[in-house]
């Protein structure tokens, strides 16, 4: 591969180095205790590669993935959950790039499950 080749899904300007080291590394799973809240999953670059994640009350429950440690960083997945269910994403090995880390912005609902991650 190519030193400076740019990869798929890295934005022009994201250190290429650092996305092609996570890609060699072994997917992890972060889990998510059952929450009401926003929770900062993780403050390093990662790549998302997937979340099971289920609705944990017996109501709506809508949440985003954001890449960084604000609710305000950029949204790289959403999911709208009905009352008692759950969503399984499995993305890639190579799925979005997080260079700031990862929350998990809560809109609402009662949440709880797992994201995985390659660190």
């Amino acid at each position: 591969m190519d030193a400076g080749a740019l990869q798929a899904g890295v934005p022009e300007g994201v250190d290429q180095r650092t996305y092609r080291a996570l890609l060699e590394r072994p997917i992890i799973a972060i889990p998510i205790p059952s929450t009401t809240t926003g929770l900062n999953l993780l403050g390093r670059p990662c790549i998302l590669c997937g979340w099971a994640i289920r609705e944990d009350a017996g109501a709506v429950a809508k949440f985003e993935l954001v890449s960084g440690q604000t609710d305000n960083d950029a949204v790289i997945a959403s999911q709208t959950l009905l009352a008692n269910t759950n969503a399984v994403a499995g993305l890639s090995p190579d799925g979005p790039y997080c260079p700031a880390g990862l929350r998990l912005k809560r809109d609402s609902g009662t949440l709880k499950g797992a994201v995985w991650v390659k660190v």
